[in-house]
């Protein structure tokens, strides 16, 4: 797996965007990170330039739980995501991250999709995409380490 999306010669992130810098700077430490907020404590992901709850400016960046829950997932048979095409088919999916009210949208690495199942649990690895690059790559959490 990450033989495969190390060759991908897709677009990469840009690492140096403001908005989104910490997130890649945590997977590049094998950490997932979301915005908490200092005056509610409330944690959002996407990250945005406010709180949603409480409307603050005063975000910061902290480590989140690298395991969940499968909400829902597609299974992705054509791309015009330059790069991706040797991917095909895979799947994207929604994970509930735990301890959080965080949703994160991910790759999802099985070699059989037609067996994931709603409510199953999953865990982040990351993968080396080449030029500093690394994402995080769902697993069956039952896969093992």
């Amino acid at each position: 797996m990450n033989a495969e999306l190390a060759a991908l010669d897709g677009p990469r992130p840009d690492r140096r965007d403001p908005e989104i810098r910490h997130f890649w700077d945590g997977l590049t430490e094998r950490e997932l990170r979301a915005q908490v907020c200092a005056d509610c404590q409330g944690v959002q992901w996407p990250p945005r330039a406010a709180c949603v709850k409480c409307q603050s400016l005063q975000l910061t960046w902290h480590v989140i739980a690298g395991s969940g829950t499968l909400s829902t997932w597609t299974e992705v048979h054509r791309t015009g995501l330059a790069g991706y095409q040797d991917l095909v088919p895979y799947a994207v999916g929604i994970v509930e991250i735990d301890e959080t009210p965080v949703r994160m949208v991910g790759y999802i690495h099985t070699p059989d999709i037609d067996t994931l199942v709603a409510g199953e649990r999953l865990v982040v690895r990351f993968a080396e995409r080449g030029e500093g690059v690394v994402l995080p790559v769902w697993h069956r959490e039952s896969e093992g380490a």
